[in-house]
């Protein structure tokens, strides 16, 4: 069945019945429909179902008649219609309806519906010969899946948002055109063969299981459920994991041209988010990607930063983190209360992990910014200047003592040098040069080794 076809036969088969369900069940949809003026019909014209829930700008329903033809396209509303209606002829008939998509029209309305709602699968029957997938607990999906598809077939004109797609094999497949998949079930998807995928972008869905062994693609996966991915042999022109559940990412022999990854932000898991960044970095040095391998390291010790910080709040070793002087008032007296309890080692040592770390993280990045060093010491090399200022210094008589010489005073003995024309006089004025030569001697040590680290993959 070709994909004008098939997208009529869900017009006419499918989609009526996918729209009687989500108006009778899903929470808010009904409020939805009625807020924007939109209608079953315009629900069964959209070009992709999925257009209709997924988005965060003003989107514009634009249906006209074309040679005698009705069509419909949805796009931003920033965008002009006329640049895209302009390749189009004998053009009347035209209509706009504005619109918020679904599921964030729900977020700003949370007061007025009572919850966000959920479009995600939870149910899956395998027990006969065919699995099927079931929509919001009970509805089972239109079934596609179970297939093995070859280079002569198209997916990138079929509106497949909200279908079961399980269980296909792509063998020697062919994607040239963007494709976008949006509320389907895809687990157990295979892509082998030297398959060629480009520009598909998965949303909302559910990737449990995927396979993919000697192929070439160009993927970004959107609000996903990615369960136990494996990429053997596979060559990524990019790939791009924005706000999904990754779980135990495989990648062997597997290389990556444009790399993104935005963990979950709700809920945050930040000991799956260290598990998945030290995958990554794992396979990136193994094909000799350091820029990324740099990344990913940086990214898991910042996970690992936030794993120590949860220990505290779990184990209420420091209180729950507030906007006022409050909170860092208890933060010293749990110190306190942690230093002086023989009994407590185990909170010294969570404590004492989660600080150390938190040193590593603004002095100098884990080792992957030592520029920080820098910037650090210029703070350092200031703040001493104007200390200095404020003190008699001994100064040769050809020498005017100024903020200038300030400056120049300080930055001399942050780096040891001393040349002797300008001295300390008095105690606190020995002190601060003192301290201020011990902090430099250890920052220029800290710059080198930072510096030295970022080698080392």
């Amino acid at each position: 069945m070709r994909p004008n076809e098939f997208n009529e036969w869900r017009k006419e088969n499918d989609l009526p019945r996918l729209f009687d369900i989500l108006h009778h069940n899903l929470n808010g949809f009904k409020e939805w429909i009625d807020t924007f003026g939109l209608n079953k019909d315009i629900f069964i014209n959209a070009p992709r179902t999925g257009e209709l829930f997924t988005g965060k700008e003003i989107f514009d329903f634009v249906s006209y008649t074309c040679n005698k033809k009705k069509k419909f396209i949805i796009k931003q509303s920033s965008i002009n219609i006329k640049k895209i209606l302009e390749k189009e002829s004998f053009i009347h008939n035209v209509s706009v309806i504005k619109f918020i998509p679904f599921l964030h029209w729900a977020e700003k309305n949370i007061d007025k519906i009572g919850s966000v709602p959920k479009i995600e699968y939870t149910k899956w029957d395998e027990s006969g010969e065919l699995s099927n997938a079931y929509l919001l607990n009970w509805m089972p999906a239109l079934k596609l899946g179970q297939i093995k598809l070859k280079a002569d077939k198209e997916i990138q004109d079929r509106n497949l948002d909200f279908t079961d797609l399980d269980s296909i094999t792509f063998s020697g497949f062919i994607v040239s055109k963007p494709a976008t998949i949006r509320f389907a079930s895809c687990r157990n998807w295979k892509i082998n063969n030297e398959s060629r995928m480009f520009g598909v972008t998965v949303e909302k869905c559910c990737m449990f299981r995927l396979e993919c062994l000697n192929a070439y693609l160009a993927m970004n996966f959107l609000h996903c459920q990615i369960f136990e991915p494996s990429f053997n042999g596979t060559y990524f022109y990019e790939l791009s994991i924005i706000k999904s559940m990754l779980l135990n990412p495989q990648l062997d022999k597997t290389e990556v041209v444009n790399f993104k990854y935005v963990p979950l932000e709700n809920p945050r898991c930040p000991q799956n988010e260290k598990d998945n960044y030290r995958r990554f970095r794992f396979s990136f040095q193994g094909v000799g990607n350091l820029n990324e391998a740099k990344k990913c390291y940086y990214n898991e010790k910042c996970s690992e930063r936030e794993i120590f910080f949860e220990e505290l709040k779990k184990n209420n070793d420091i209180p729950e983190k507030t906007n006022n002087i409050s909170f860092w008032t208890k933060v010293v007296r749990n110190v306190l209360i942690l230093n002086f309890k023989e009994n407590n080692q185990q909170a010294k040592r969570r404590f004492r992990r989660y600080i150390y770390s938190s040193f590593q993280y603004y002095l100098w990045g884990y080792g992957e910014k030592p520029i920080n060093i820098i910037k650090i010491s210029a703070y350092i090399i200031a703040a001493f200047s104007v200390l200095f200022f404020l003190f008699d210094l001994t100064v040769d008589s050809k020498t005017q003592f100024n903020p200038i010489n300030s400056i120049y005073f300080s930055i001399v003995t942050f780096t040891t040098l001393g040349y002797g024309d300008i001295q300390p006089s008095g105690v606190i004025a020995k002190i601060l040069c003192g301290a201020e030569a011990l902090t430099g001697a250890l920052m220029i040590g800290l710059s080198i080794a930072g510096f030295s680290n970022k080698s080392s993959y």
